[in-house]
């Protein structure tokens, strides 16, 4: 998904803190300055103004931008995209955000291309013509697609408790430990739990009238204790605050 968003000075909001997605991103900064810090201390606070973009792995906590105005295209990517498309190794960047010039070189003149285009449509086709230059389309590649709408569409149906191994493509346990290290970067367990919880979390902002204990239910989770333990293992909040906070934005809280 290519997006565009853009935050006037005087609008009234500085913080937007951002929910776990399940992707990874690339943000190209077209104005403005941030301040990048994570809510819960998952990963060190870098503490300084970012002045290109920004790369963002797999993150299990919240992040919260600080800023007096700002203007970004974002690219979010699946899980599996940045060893596909860059080959960085998805354990090395899960809970990372970081200035992306630092790691793919470069990339502060795309931004630069991007600044010179006059519409949303253009900088997107921008985008995706870089990005393709990228994909190669490869057995490896193919298989960790594959993987990723098996447990997309198991996350549906299948309770929280233990990862059903033999339903993901017929691999052993330690084949698939490995292959979610190389693809996912988080061990298949903790990343079960991580696709229940943005079950959870998706029913959460768009199901204002059912109640959390129902929403616990219907994400396969055994009540709603456990279902709280686990958003707030993912997130650093409560169901109920989000419930109560949430913006029109998925997984955005606009302060």
């Amino acid at each position: 998904m290519i997006w565009e968003h853009k935050m006037e000075k005087g609008s009234g909001f500085q913080f937007d803190t951002i929910f776990p997605s399940g992707c990874h991103g690339l943000l190209f900064r077209l104005d403005g300055l941030i301040n990048l810090t994570h809510a819960n201390q998952v990963i060190t606070d870098i503490g300084s103004n970012i002045k290109s973009g920004i790369l963002c792995g797999l993150q299990t906590d919240t992040l919260t931008l600080n800023y007096e105005s700002y203007h970004f295209l974002g690219v979010q990517l699946q899980p599996a995209a940045m060893h596909a498309l860059f080959g960085l190794p998805a354990t090395e960047l899960t809970n990372v955000a970081l200035e992306s010039n630092v790691v793919l070189k470069g990339l502060h003149l795309v931004e630069e291309q991007l600044q010179e285009k006059s519409s949303f449509e253009e900088r997107a086709a921008f985008i995706e013509n870089w990005l393709s230059h990228f994909l190669n389309d490869t057995p490896d590649v193919r298989m960790a697609v594959h993987m990723e709408k098996v447990l997309k569409s198991m996350s549906r149906y299948e309770p929280v408790g233990q990862l059903p191994y033999e339903k993901i493509l017929g691999y052993s346990r330690s084949q698939t430990h490995r292959l979610f290290k190389k693809w996912f970067g988080l061990s298949p367990g903790v990343y079960w739990r991580y696709k229940k919880f943005l079950q959870g979390l998706d029913a959460i902002h768009f199901n204002d009238q059912t109640s959390l204990t129902e929403i616990a239910h219907s994400a396969g989770f055994y009540d709603q204790a456990h279902f709280t333990r686990t958003f707030k293992e993912f997130s650093g909040y409560l169901p109920k605050q989000y419930q109560k906070e949430k913006s029109s934005i998925p997984g955005h809280i606009i302060k």
